[in-house]
């Protein structure tokens, strides 16, 4: 610990990066499974334009990558089932003006808010067990709040433009335009909107067919991995509402962190003696 009473960053024991390792695990699994499932490159992006189930595939990823890199902000759901293990994470807004991410893994529940350069923390018990190694007694003492630092905390801030849909959104078309000779098109609906359905051997890449073609759902079916991204409110504006109050992340640590107080021991009761009078005859 440093003599200001902040924490160094070799000192963070959990950081977002553990979150972004998460997302990773997942667009790991669906790389993987585009990479060996499909297999060649796409063709260069085009602009943004309306697609039909009747033209090439590799244009139909192209228009597609070039309409959802194109959208200012989105809201990306990942449910996946990787080696066991269910990952579910949310990431809405634009980054860096204002995002939400939500990730669940093994128990831990954590939300991290981005305001610009201002970072707002909260977790369940486990969450603070198990990414930062707090006892149990103080990790419960730190749920229900909010806690606050930036994105120029070194073992915070730095982990988070991992998790830029932007980042996210580039991971998986590098993954999918290797596949493109093996996908076949297909017309299909995905919450009642027209889409084109891209399906291959380890699962399939939905776009929109009315307007932008922007990414609408990936889903993935391997041996051992299973499950789906979700993409919706591309160019809304985002609806993440920060909280009222937030403690100094950096504070809440090194609370969480200092021994336990020691209570004096008892003292041990003086017992008063009488008075004795002494009668001279």
């Amino acid at each position: 610990m440093r003599r200001d009473g902040r924490c160094d960053a070799v000192e963070r024991r959990g950081t977002a990066g553990t979150v972004a390792k998460a997302v990773g695990v997942g667009l790991a699994a669906l790389a993987v499974s585009a990479t060996l499932a499909l297999g060649a490159n796409a063709a260069a992006p085009a602009s943004p334009r309306t697609v039909t189930v009747g033209e090439p595939v590799a244009r139909i990823v192209a228009a597609a990558e070039a309409a959802t890199l194109a959208a200012r902000s989105v809201t990306i759901e990942e449910r996946l089932l990787v080696g066991g293990k269910l990952t579910v994470v949310s990431i809405s807004g634009r980054y860096p003006a204002r995002v939400r991410i939500a990730y669940e893994l093994a128990g831990a529940s954590v939300q991290i808010l981005l305001d610009g350069p201002r970072v707002y923390v909260e977790m369940n018990a486990v969450g603070w067990e198990t990414l930062y190694r707090i006892a149990a007694g103080p990790a419960a003492a730190l749920v229900g709040h909010w806690y606050t630092t930036t994105t120029g905390d070194a073992s915070l801030g730095g982990s988070l433009a991992d998790l830029d849909p932007k980042v996210v959104e580039r991971a998986l078309f590098a993954a999918f335009a290797k596949g493109v000779p093996h996908l076949v098109a297909h017309p299909a609906r995905v919450g009642g909107q027209p889409a084109i359905a891209l399906r291959g051997p380890g699962g399939a890449f939905y776009v929109a067919a009315h307007g932008a073609p922007h990414v609408l759902r990936i889903t993935l079916s391997v041996p051992g991995d299973s499950g789906f991204l979700e993409f919706s409110g591309y160019g809304a504006t985002p609806g993440v509402a920060l909280p009222a109050s937030a403690a100094s992340l950096d504070a809440a640590l090194l609370a969480s962190q200092a021994p336990p107080a020691t209570a004096p021991p008892p003292t041990t009761p003086v017992t008063a003696v009488p008075t004795t009078t002494t009668t001279v005859a």
